[in-house]
């Protein structure tokens, strides 16, 4: 009994440690094979632990410390609570921002932001003049002279990105062919500021909500619209209540 009772624990904390990654994973819009590349792992490595057939290693928890910030403690057993596994970004005044640590960096904080000025070629962030910018992780910024913040204002991609989350969209990344399956900020055809999952089709490209509630608010647009995609949401945090 007690021999079964192990392999039932040992079990367990696999299928757990797997849904903690996974979760991760999604919030941050990665896919295994992107995963794997980042940290140095196999991708079928990666697939072993997403299915629970497999602990991740100490390596492979110290990179994901290092690149990502993630708690080794909330992998490993949920603790401390979600709102902390990730590093918080904070929100300041652009003329409060004072000097920062090389590990952080201020990005724009469009707190209003209206799309129309990411019309024709990719926006170039280094012109924009907010009053406001988001302090983060600088790991969590690849292109900083191409990444803005934005808050998400309505529940359209929740459960994925809950409603009051910040995002990190990066323009410098606005290939559809790249983006299949990713999500987006796009502009409608109002020049409203949205954030969507692309879904492309042959003749259209479909920007999705992940809501099933928001089914309704699909933007179409044809193939030869790629200039509605402002850029590719990298990270996206909420406080989770």
């Amino acid at each position: 009994m007690g021999m079964n009772g192990s392999k039932i624990t040992k079990k367990t904390l696999k299928l757990e440690i797997a849904s903690r990654i996974r979760s991760f994973l999604e919030e941050r819009g990665l896919s295994q094979v992107e995963f794997a590349r980042t940290i140095g792992f196999t991708p079928g490595y990666i697939n072993d632990i997403i299915r629970g057939r497999t602990k991740p290693s100490i390596n492979l928890l110290w990179k994901l410390k290092d690149i990502y910030g993630v708690s080794i403690e909330w992998v490993l057993t949920g603790k401390p609570s979600p709102v902390s596994h990730f590093e918080r970004p904070v929100v300041v005044e652009k003329s409060r921002g004072g000097t920062r640590k090389a590990s952080y960096i201020a990005i724009p904080m469009l707190r209003n932001p209206k799309a129309s000025i990411f019309r024709g070629r990719a926006v170039v962030v280094k012109d924009l003049h907010p009053d406001y910018c988001c302090i983060v992780p600088r790991n969590w910024v690849e292109n900083p002279k191409d990444t803005f913040c934005t808050l998400i204002k309505d529940s359209s991609m929740e459960p994925t990105i809950p409603r009051g989350s910040h995002a990190g969209v990066d323009c410098a990344k606005r290939n559809p062919s790249e983006l299949h399956g990713k999500i987006c900020a796009v502009r409608d055809k109002e020049g409203r500021l949205l954030i969507r999952r692309l879904k492309p089709t042959k003749t259209h490209l479909l920007f999705e909500p992940d809501n099933p509630a928001a089914r309704g608010k699909t933007l179409c647009v044809g193939v030869d619209e790629e200039s509605h995609i402002v850029g590719k949401v990298e990270w996206a945090w909420s406080l989770l209540k």
